[in-house]
């Protein structure tokens, strides 16, 4: 299955999201009542990249920071988006951006906090159109999955260090017995 990653953070979010709504409708058989565990969830930057590498991660939108990612790497306290950029005046160049992550009110939250490119004036800031429509998509998209989790999946801890992605999720269940 090849992926779309307009927006490569959404897709730990929604990853995250699948692999808990999974675990918890596996737990919400006969044999349980209503109840919770705690998981945790540890992606390696290996297993982020290979994700990246069986994907289709190619995009066509014009106005867009990178319209390919090639990989990223984990720094502590953030992730670091690499890609390929259209230069102004014609080309291509490499250029990167940084996305922080944590968890508030049991919802995953995450945001554009820096980046590496050029712009038409210079280096794109963070006050850049496309970096704050960005983050107002990733907003939408993170609040959206919370909104759909009906409480199933709640988020409590999230933390990046140089060695992994951590999340300490909370997943309630209830067998209506």
């Amino acid at each position: 299955m090849k992926l779309q990653t307009r927006n490569f953070p959404a897709i730990l979010a929604v990853l995250a999201l699948l692999l808990m709504a999974t675990v918890a409708c596996s737990f919400s058989g006969n044999t349980f009542k209503s109840g919770s565990a705690q998981i945790n969830v540890s992606l390696k930057e290996s297993e982020i990249n290979t994700l990246l590498e069986n994907s289709t991660n190619h995009i066509e939108e014009e106005d867009v920071l990178l319209k390919k990612i090639t990989r990223v790497e984990l720094h502590d306290g953030f992730l670091r988006v690499f890609g390929v950029y259209d230069r102004p005046g014609g080309g291509e160049a490499d250029g990167s951006y940084d996305v922080t992550f944590r968890a508030e009110d049991g919802a995953l939250k995450a945001e554009i906090t820096g980046v590496e490119m050029e712009s038409a004036d210079g280096a794109v800031t963070l006050s850049d159109q496309r970096i704050q429509r960005l983050n107002e998509e990733l907003a939408s998209a993170l609040e959206r999955s919370a909104r759909e989790s009906q409480g199933e999946v709640e988020f409590e801890s999230v933390e990046v260090t140089e060695d992994a992605l951590n999340m300490q999720v909370k997943v309630n269940w209830n067998s209506g017995k």
